[in-house]
């Protein structure tokens, strides 16, 4: 046989090789477990990218509203010696508050505001350490 006959039967036999390899990954494809795999890991990717998004939603509104610890010092008397443990608690939140803060540049909030968030949040930080 000459060079070029080889070659075309070794190409053809290479396209042959070829379908028949395709044929046998679409079977394997479309058996039933396969498939119910498939759609399995569909419907997590799909059920992950809600619970993502829904955070996503929950943490924007969370920033846009006033911290918590804003709202219960104008609300408690968190000084008064009954509410200590709750004391103790908001000075670790809001010793948290500040540090992320200084980071914490989100688009949900201008730069003021956050600024003006970290002050505020300084100012209740001093109140609780004088009664604690």
């Amino acid at each position: 046989m000459t060079n070029l006959r080889l070659e075309a039967a070794l190409a053809i036999q290479e396209r042959k090789q070829r379908e028949k390899d395709r044929l046998e990954r679409e079977r394997r494809e479309n058996q039933p477990a396969v498939k119910r795999k498939r759609e399995e890991r569909e419907k997590k990717r799909e059920e992950d990218s809600k619970r993502w998004e829904e955070h996503s939603k929950a943490e924007v509104a969370e920033r846009k509203e006033l911290p918590l610890y804003e709202v219960i010092i104008d609300h408690l008397d968190v000084l008064d010696p009954k509410h200590d443990a709750l004391r103790r608690r908001l000075i670790v939140a809001v010793k948290l508050a500040i540090q992320a803060r200084s980071y914490d540049y989100h688009w949900s909030l201008s730069k003021e505001e956050i600024e003006g968030r970290r002050a505020r949040a300084k100012e209740i930080l001093a109140l609780l350490e004088t009664a604690s």
